[in-house]
């Protein structure tokens, strides 16, 4: 697939975006992970410098004779400096190799058993890369020992455009192993590139993808209805088993498309009464284009003396704290002109 272009470190040639993973996809996965919207902005504060890390054996396991390692840094889109093992095999030729990248969740750091994974796979062949994840063990971002599953999926990303660079690699022929419930964050990955990969348009695609997609994942529906509506998206799809009930929580959209068989694409082209709708958030306080905003109306205000001396009063006091004395005074003679036929 051909797409959009982008230098992920300051010496690193130009690469194609997430291109890479393809049906070697190997998935360990055995546990769910879960992420919070709300961790996950604390995720943009950029890795400036490199990590500090030692190219000596440091692995509960002892290290394969059969292969050529290398401790390497890499960064994900969110500037986050990753950390982890390169594994070559001994024997092996200039260019072709077929590769895999491998990462777990907080005990499967690439000292333990991501390490063992790549370096086996290494001995049977393969270039790998075992790497810490965001937030845990060498890699860096902040707080410390915990999980994000939108960066999580990038780091994987990341990794497949850093090994991807290297000259043993066939950069056809990369896959990855998540390991227990970044099995998850793996499949995320895979299934976006996989899709972008048969587009006519791959590298907008993919450069939208890049730049503004995200998976999230939420405890319930009352929080996927409620990080919704902080979104106030133009476009909402419902792809759950009883849309009804959760559209009556999404006060904030500019349409929304109830059920797996009402694709956003029917309100684009033939379905609903127009594709003019709220962007930028503002479905917090607009509609889409309807009649109305073609139709003139005029508002029409009669007081009667009881209601001018209830509320004539409060508009006084506003027009005062706008400094504009005559608007008040235009109340206040008419108050007067009522306490003196009072």
């Amino acid at each position: 697939m051909k797409t959009h272009k982008e230098n992920r470190s300051g010496n690193q040639p130009t690469v194609a975006r997430r291109a890479f993973l393809q049906q070697s996809l190997g998935v360990i996965t055995a546990s769910a992970l879960l992420g919070s919207e709300a961790f996950a902005k604390q995720t943009n504060q950029a890795q400036e410098t490199n990590m500090s890390t030692t190219q000596e054996w440091d692995k509960t396991f002892p290290k394969s004779p059969n292969i050529d390692h290398e401790k390497v840094q890499f960064r994900n889109r969110y500037g986050i400096t990753l950390v982890g093992d390169l594994y070559l095999p001994k024997q092996r030729s200039a260019s072709g190799l077929a590769a895999l990248v491998v990462s777990g969740p907080y005990g499967a750091v690439k000292e333990q058993s991501s390490g063992l994974y790549a370096q086996t796979l290494a001995e049977a062949g393969f270039a790998a890369v075992a790497f810490d994840p965001s937030y845990t063990g060498e890699s860096g971002g902040e707080p410390r020992n915990v999980s994000s599953p939108d960066i999580n999926t990038e780091d994987f990303s990341a990794a497949v455009d850093f090994i991807g660079l290297r000259p043993e690699v066939d950069r056809e022929r990369i896959g990855l192993v998540g390991i227990c419930g970044f099995g998850g964050m793996g499949l995320n990955a895979a299934a976006v590139d996989k899709r972008l990969e048969t587009l006519e348009r791959a590298a907008i695609a993919g450069k939208s993808w890049q730049d503004f997609g995200a998976v999230i994942t939420v405890a319930d529906m009352d929080e996927a209805a409620a990080l919704s509506n902080r979104i106030a998206p133009e476009h909402l799809e419902l792809c759950v088993a009883d849309p009804e009930a959760l559209s009556v929580k999404c006060r904030h959209a500019g349409a929304i498309f109830l059920g797996k068989w009402t694709p956003e694409a029917i309100g684009d082209y033939i379905g609903g009464p127009n594709h003019v709708l709220p962007t930028a958030r503002s479905a917090r306080f607009s509609s889409g284009l309807s009649v109305m905003d073609f139709l003139k109306r005029t508002t029409l205000a009669k007081m009667t003396p009881g209601a001018l001396a209830a509320i004539g009063p409060a508009a006084e006091t506003l027009a005062a704290s706008e400094s504009l004395e005559a608007h008040g005074l235009s109340v206040r003679a008419r108050l007067a002109q009522l306490n003196e036929v009072g």
